[in-house]
């Protein structure tokens, strides 16, 4: 599937961000798939039901969520240390956590707003800095 590629274009962003990322600057390369994210949704939710329906049917690499935030993990640590911030639980479950919402925000079509804030809520309230004193 195109997971992979969306991954690697969201990364892509990210790295190119000069300076320490903002929660704006990290929404941007959100907004950009997001029509693209939620073809890939609708497909995948369709794969899951077939799933539920037929469980001896061949599995999909790249379908399910765990991969995806298996994927996502590595951003998610990256872009905590160029903020100056460490994650307070396993960075796995901030990835698990920041995909959720995404995933929900894409389900909804809720706009980039609400998910803007719920995913700021997410970084301050889940990490820490890494130096004592920071804010």
């Amino acid at each position: 599937m195109r997971t992979n590629a969306l991954l690697a274009e969201i990364t892509q962003a990210i790295d190119s961000i000069e300076d320490a990322p903002t929660t704006d600057s990290l929404m941007e390369p959100l907004d950009a798939v997001r029509p693209e994210t939620r073809t890939i949704y609708l497909l995948t939710a369709e794969y899951a039901l077939h799933q539920l329906r037929s469980p001896d049917s061949p599995k999909t690499p790249g379908t399910s969520r765990a991969e995806f935030t298996a994927r996502l993990s590595g951003t998610v640590k990256k872009v905590l240390a160029r903020m100056g911030r460490r994650s307070t639980v396993p960075t796995e479950s901030l990835a698990d956590i920041t995909s959720l919402l995404f995933m929900d925000s894409v389900a909804e079509d809720a706009g980039g707003a609400r998910l803007r804030g719920l995913i700021e809520a997410v970084i301050i309230g889940l990490s820490a800095p890494r130096n004592a004193g920071d804010t």
